[in-house]
Formats: C-alpha cells, structure tokens, sequence
C-alpha cells in the first residue's frame, strides 16, 4: 500500500459522505524467478457501473477499496469458510443490499503477485464454478428486481462464456450447460474480446460452441503435417478439414472458403 492511498481515498469519501464502498484501479506488482519485478496499473472500464464490473471480474482485490462498517455489518461481513471468490461474493451482497458503489482514481494499492498457489490461482476449476454461481445470483437478482438492463445482461453472458472456454477440456458439460444458459438468456448472444476473436466469432455463429472448440484445440495443437486431412464430426454432418502450415483452411456450404489464421 503507497502511502497516500487511504489519503487520497477518504477525500473522495468527504467529497460524497453517502458513499458504502470506494473503489479504485491496483497496481500489480509482478514477480519471475529471474526477472525485476513489473508493475501494471489494472484499469477499470467505465462507466463503472458496478454490476457489469462485478460480472466482468474488474472490481479490485480487497487493498483497492474502502468499505463502511456499517456496510459490512448489514450483509453479514466476510463469509470466513467460503474457499474462493471472497471479495466477489461480498461485493454481490453488497449490490444485493443496495449499497452505494464509487469510483476513485487513485491507485495506492500494490498487489505483489509473486506465487501461482494463492486463492484465486491454485484451483482454478474452483475459482470458475464459483464465479458460475456468483453470475446466477447476480442475474436472478436483476430479474427480480427488474434491473436486468441489456448492457448487464451481455456483461454475464460475455464472462460466462469465457469461463466456459477455460473448463471445456475439464469439464465439457459444465461449459455446455453455462453455454446453452447464454443462448436461453440472450439468443444473439455474439462473443468477443481476447477470448472470441473474429475467425472463432464466425465459426461460432455457423456451427456453435462444440464444433468451434474442435477446431480452436486443433489450432491450438498445431503438430498436423501440411494439408493432411482431419475428419471432424459435426452433429449434423461429417465436414472435411484441411490444416495448413499457417492456417486453418474450413469448407462452409453455401459460402466462400475462408482462411482462419491464428
């Protein structure tokens, strides 16, 4: 923590005295075994609102924030026992609650990431069917107080989806399942970001999410000798498949041949 940190935020706080949690952006402070550490500022989109922040993972670790008492009392504080995704279950409850949420610029908090064995890193299969959870309660929530705007509602579904490509090869039926949630939630759902570039957005919407994670782990492995063919089986009929050196060569019925690079 710098030394200005609590400064700079209880003068934001004065500013606005209505205010239940402070948040602002954490520097990280990253470490390798032969390398000086890195620091990287950990922007927060705006406009900040705080429930497409929590769905999308931007709200900051605990250094970040400040909290009121008062607050923390009213939603039954930390749950001690809960073995991932304690800050984020707590700043589910304290939306639930209606506290007031405010973004402040400064960043006076360091987060020294030195291990790949804390919390949220050492299970991340965990850390991911928690998060699952955690966007139910926050969508169920929504609905039922008709606060579910499209922007929140895309927000879910985006992280969803990105939490289901990580446990596709551990757990290919959780990921379907959380992908035909998206689909019942929001029919047009389109991916984007790092996650769902564009060569993945087009097969998705062609095909779906398992014929499009066949062949994203075929580029991933990328050993295939030169124009070898590969047969991939699609649920409604067999499609030839052709791998070249830098690319991904996929014959679509009705429609040009595209070239998907990596």
């Amino acid at each position: 923590m710098r030394p200005d940190k609590i400064r700079d935020q209880m003068l934001a706080i004065q500013a606005d005295d209505r205010v239940d949690v402070l948040f602002s952006p954490v520097t990280e402070e990253r470490w390798g075994s032969d390398k000086p550490a890195t620091l990287l500022r950990m922007e927060i989109p705006e406009a900040h609102d705080p429930w497409v922040l929590l769905a999308r993972w931007y709200l900051p670790q605990t250094g970040a924030t400040l909290r009121r008492r008062s607050a923390l009392n009213a939603v039954g504080g930390w749950r001690e026992a809960q073995s991932c995704c304690q800050e984020h279950d707590l700043y589910f409850r304290l939306l639930r609650q209606r506290k007031r949420f405010r973004y402040c610029d400064s960043d006076g908090a360091v987060y020294r990431l030195w291990s790949d064995n804390t919390v949220s890193r050492r299970d991340q299969p965990a850390v991911n069917l928690e998060r699952l959870h955690i966007f139910a309660d926050m969508q169920a929530h929504l609905l039922a107080t008709n606060a579910l705007t499209a922007e929140r509602q895309g927000a879910i579904n985006q992280a969803r989806f990105e939490v289901a490509r990580q446990l596709w090869t551990s757990d290919r039926g959780t990921a379907l399942g959380t992908m035909a949630t998206v689909r019942a939630s929001q029919p047009r759902f389109t991916p984007r970001g790092a996650a769902g570039p564009l060569h993945y957005r087009i097969i998705y919407k062609l095909f779906g999410v398992a014929f499009t994670e066949a062949l994203a782990a075929l580029l991933r492995r990328g050993k295939q000798d030169a124009g070898a063919p590969l047969l991939i089986i699609h649920p409604v009929k067999v499609r030839r498949v052709q791998m070249p050196v830098r690319g991904l060569l996929v014959s679509v019925p009705g429609a040009q041949r595209r070239n998907f690079v990596k």
